[in-house]
């Protein structure tokens, strides 16, 4: 049986999104925009690592929020 551990990632998800607007507040408002338009939490990574260049973290962790902005919004 593979554990899904769905509690603990939404736990890491809300608190990169909570990270994020607290320490990068445009890109916060930037990426819920973006989410509320449709774009998915892969599109948000593919996105950050094709156009920023930034970091392999910083990448995941946009993905992480997004999946919490998403789950917020649903």
């Amino acid at each position: 049986m593979t554990r899904n551990f769905n509690r603990l990632r939404t736990a890491i998800d809300r608190r990169n999104s909570n990270w994020l607007e607290d320490v990068e507040p445009e890109i916060a408002q930037a990426l819920r925009a973006e989410v509320e338009d449709g774009a998915t939490p892969d599109e948000i990574e593919r996105f950050a690592v094709e156009v920023s260049g930034e970091s392999e973290r910083f990448t995941k962790k946009l993905k992480s929020a997004a999946r919490h902005i998403a789950g917020v919004k649903a």
